[in-house]
């Protein structure tokens, strides 16, 4: 009987250290603040740089390390610590829309998690945001490309 009196004791102190830390994480704030790009070009090289502010009852957070994965692309950086007006700076660059079987088109989701609001059990807040993405405007064919999955044994559906 002791034995299930402890365990249920501590799933009861852990289940209340996770309870403290995800009302904390509903605290915090993220918002987008700037973006230089409204569409993303999926050209390979074009930067999109995006100005995120992370606050904590209206107030900004500094110091905090922002953890950050894009669905699509390279970000130069995945963990940004926020300055003193709770601000982080991305910078992404699109992935290269080559065709439709080896890089299909798809909207970019950027999605940002705070490693450092929960004190015991790692509840973070979490904001996301989805980005248009478009083909080039000069879709270049990438015969080289082609060349590699035929030389695979895939069939060349034109």
């Amino acid at each position: 009987m002791k034995k299930v009196i402890a365990i249920v004791a501590v799933f009861a102190l852990f289940g209340g250290f996770y309870l403290v830390d995800f009302i904390r994480s509903k605290q915090y704030e993220y918002e987008l603040v700037s973006q230089t790009n409204e569409v993303i070009v999926a050209d390979g090289v074009s930067p999109t740089k995006f100005t995120v502010r992370l606050t904590r009852n209206g107030q900004p957070v500094a110091g905090h390390t922002i953890g950050i994965v894009a669905s699509n692309g390279t970000l130069r950086n995945s963990r940004l610590v926020t300055d003193g007006n709770g601000e982080i700076v991305v910078t992404y660059y699109a992935f290269l829309y080559l065709n439709d079987k080896l890089t299909p088109m798809g909207d970019v989701t950027f999605y940002f998690s705070d490693e450092d609001n929960s004190k015991v059990i790692m509840v973070p807040a979490k904001f996301s945001f989805t980005v248009r993405a478009e083909k080039p405007d000069d879709e270049t064919e990438w015969e080289d490309w082609q060349e590699i999955v035929l030389e695979n044994g895939e069939e060349d559906n034109g």
